[in-house]
């Protein structure tokens, strides 16, 4: 897989109408998308939604573009691949500063990059979602893929990744719209 891969994030607040934007922009011919790609937590996955509206689990579109982050001996997803970010440790304040974007960002990159179980993580976990891309885009002869997550943190890991071509697309919406 050395094709590039043509990514646009989509940033935006919760409950802002990003998933329906992405929903809209998936009906073009060359543009993919599957709404807000991965859950938020882990507690979704059972529930979890493709967008053409059926469950992850029983979508076989959705199943045939992510089937190697499923764990076939469990049955189920494999948590280290099909999330949204990678947990790199099982303290949860070491999570929480290597997934932030805003905590001196040189240091984490720097720690990530030295400590050897982190970043065979980091690039098993880029492996894992390159590869759902691409396997998205192929099968639906797109050439854009569009990821709904609205992680920053996302974005930023992608956009360090040579084999990606990102444009970013932030979704403001008017804060009496969401407060109504």
């Amino acid at each position: 897989m050395s094709q590039q891969i043509n990514l646009v994030p989509l940033l935006a607040n919760f409950r802002s109408g990003a998933t329906l934007f992405t929903i809209l922009l998936n009906n073009h011919s060359k543009i993919i998308s599957h709404g807000e790609s991965f859950p938020f937590f882990e507690d979704d996955v059972t529930d979890y939604q493709c967008s053409c509206d059926e469950k992850v689990r029983e979508c076989k579109t959705y199943r045939s573009h992510a089937e190697h982050m499923f764990n076939k001996e469990l049955k189920d997803w494999d948590r280290t691949r099909f999330v949204m970010l990678r947990n790199y440790s099982n303290i949860h304040f070491v999570n929480k500063w290597l997934h932030s974007f805003n905590y001196l960002p040189l240091l984490r990159d720097l720690v990530i990059k030295i400590i050897p179980v982190y970043k065979r993580k980091n690039n098993d976990f880029l492996t894992a979602q390159k590869t759902f891309f691409f396997n998205s885009l192929n099968h639906q002869n797109c050439s854009i893929y569009l990821d709904g997550t609205k992680s920053l943190r996302r974005a930023e890991l992608f956009a360090k990744d040579e084999q990606i071509s990102m444009k970013v697309i932030h979704l403001v919406r008017d804060g009496r719209g969401f407060c109504a």
